[in-house]
């Protein structure tokens, strides 16, 4: 019985210091913020529990009855503050139901009271049941109280589901592993505190609860390393690290000191005890680095840094760029690399316009939609020259604004002549912090960057400049062919036009000339002199007038390709006398 006693003092009280020293954590981070402070709170609670849970078992000072009831009490404040902190993670959500959830959860806390401390129908006694052991007998409000107490979880749990949804990325991530802990927490607490004491009438059980309580420590520490819940990766890895030299340190001295003590001197400490002593510190004091560097880097395995070759991803990325001109490849390829050496989630380059007023283009990889950043955001980034780390900056619009976009790492991309672009990178794929092998690589790639991409950009502008022109070329030739159709088609009208009308001035010509001719040579009318004259110079005029009618006939064949030129002489003269005795009698 007494191991078994003692095997529950051993569970208890690590899971106690586990839940306050995550709870510390995250208050330090950032004690201005009320999800932090609600996140404490909870850690503290949970402490609490566990603590009034070991009194309960072993009752050093007061009663068991006091602690069970000190137990329930901060059980009932442990699902308030779980139900708050569903409304503030990991933004502040459901503005119109919090007024109902603290209406519901004064009630809740004060029917808690009021059946612990006021009524005999929750805990009745605490008896020691010779085969069972320890046994709290439950009256009938304890089942009021636990429907009571589900529904504030059952509400907290509703909230994170609905957050999952709103949610995406980390976000989301983080809070599925955390509704995981909370339900996980809640299952194991009903079977050990509810259906085990009013299946089996056995109370004994009691502690297996604390295994809800190690669930949810359990994830929490998952999502600090892996999802970077709470930007508090980087103290829990330090402060492992700080505890494990703490121990190691303090083994050692006593060890060397005991063994000194016994082996080497063979007496109690003294003043020979005291120079040994001395001299094991010294020692310690000049191994402190060396050992803190060999912890560091165990810590870092453990947390899953990934280590590369930085030579060779600089010569990659060289190569890549010495052998790219174009725009899109150039940037695509440097950024695959980056994520594959480094193990990174998702990067992205955003290429400045001229003046730097404008988005040029931005290009992205791992990325689940296409990644829409404003000019507005993206000055926020320029007055900083060096690398911006979110895990190393405090809480500020900087760091919400990151936080929004969901990138990691942010480094501006300078020339000359002003700046290229920005460099965005996310979390690691592993969820581990950047370390300074990576920093160091993104400052010597920065530049060399940054010059390629200005050059590309040029390249990209002067292909889209020809792209652009040939199209108005293709253009302007279209058109003028365009231009050309129309102008046969017109041509053709007018040839059509030309014969037709040729066609039909010859009928009346060829009547007038006819009628002409034999008023002049067949009439049985006398004519004057004068009369004959005149039908002479009809006669002779309609004559031309049909020339020149066949002649445009003959020119529109002319034209059509149907008619051969065979010159003939002609007497000017004649032409000539004729126009005149036309023009002039």
């Amino acid at each position: 019985m007494m191991s078994i006693d003692w095997l529950q003092f051993f569970v208890i009280v690590p899971t106690i210091f586990a839940n306050i020293f995550l709870g510390t954590l995250v208050l330090v981070k950032n004690p201005k913020f009320l999800v932090n402070r609600i996140f404490f709170s909870i850690g503290l609670v949970f402490g609490i529990w566990a603590f009034c849970l070991l009194l309960y078992e072993f009752p050093v000072i007061f009663s068991n009855v006091f602690w069970i009831k000190a137990t329930y009490l901060s059980a009932a404040a442990l699902e308030i503050l779980v139900l708050a902190f569903s409304f503030v993670f990991p933004q502040p959500c459901f503005k119109k139901a919090r007024i109902w959830a603290v209406i519901y959860s004064a009630f809740f806390f004060l029917l808690t009271i009021w059946l612990l401390y006021f009524t005999e129908s929750w805990i009745i006694d605490v008896v020691i049941d010779p085969k069972k052991g320890l046994q709290t007998i439950l009256g009938q409000g304890y089942i009021i109280w636990t429907i009571a107490i589900w529904v504030e979880l059952g509400w907290a749990i509703i909230n994170f589901t609905l957050n999952i949804r709103r949610f995406s990325g980390i976000n989301k991530i983080q809070l599925l592993y955390l509704m995981l802990g909370f339900a996980l927490y809640g299952v194991t607490v009903t079977v050990a505190d509810v259906i085990i004491p009013f299946a089996k009438h056995d109370t004994s059980f009691f502690t297996l609860s604390i295994a809800g309580s190690l669930f949810f420590t359990i994830t929490v520490t998952y999502i600090i390393i892996k999802q970077r819940f709470m930007d508090i990766r980087m103290v829990i890895a330090r402060s492992i690290t700080y505890m494990f030299l703490i121990l190691i340190l303090g083994t050692f001295y006593t060890v060397g000191l005991f063994l000194a003590s016994t082996y080497l001197i063979k007496q109690e400490t003294n003043n020979t005890n005291l120079f040994i002593s001395t001299l094991l510190a010294l020692f310690m004091a000049f191994t402190f680095q060396p050992l803190k560097r060999a912890l560091e880097k165990f810590t870092d395995k453990i947390f899953f840094r990934g280590i590369y070759n930085s030579n060779e991803l600089l010569a990659k990325i060289g190569a890549i760029m010495s052998t790219n001109i174009e725009l899109m490849p150039l940037t695509a390829q440097i950024l695959q690399a980056l994520i594959d050496q480094m193990r990174i989630s998702k990067g992205a380059f955003v290429i400045l316009g001229e003046g730097l007023a404008s988005i040029y283009d931005v290009i992205d990889l791992g990325f689940p939609h296409k990644l829409i950043v404003s000019y507005s955001q993206l000055s926020t980034f320029f007055p900083f020259p060096q690398i911006i780390v979110f895990d190393e900056l405090e809480e500020g619009s900087l760091k919400s604004l990151m936080r929004q976009m969901d990138i990691s790492v942010v480094k501006t991309l300078k020339v000359e002549n002003g700046m290229a672009g920005l460099l965005f990178l996310g979390e690691k794929a592993s969820g581990e912090i950047y370390s300074d092998q990576d920093l160091k690589v993104l400052e010597i790639l920065a530049p060399e960057m940054a010059v390629a991409i200005q050059n590309s950009k040029s390249y990209d502008k002067i292909k889209k400049f020809n792209i652009i022109l040939s199209e108005e070329v293709k253009k302007a030739t279209a058109d003028l062919q365009e231009a050309n159709t129309r102008l046969r088609t017109i041509d053709k009208l007018k040839d059509d036009f030309v014969s037709v009308a040729s066609h039909e001035l010859r009928t009346p010509m060829t009547a007038i000339r006819s009628y002409a001719w034999m008023a002049l040579h067949r009439s049985d009318v006398p004519i004057s002199p004068n009369m004959k004259k005149y039908l002479a110079r009809i006669l002779i005029s309609t004559e031309r007038l049909i020339n020149l009618v066949n002649d445009m006939l003959n020119v529109s064949r002319i034209e059509s390709g149907s008619i051969s030129i065979k010159p003939e002489p002609v007497d000017v003269l004649s032409l000539i006398r004729d126009i005149v005795d036309e023009v002039y009698y």
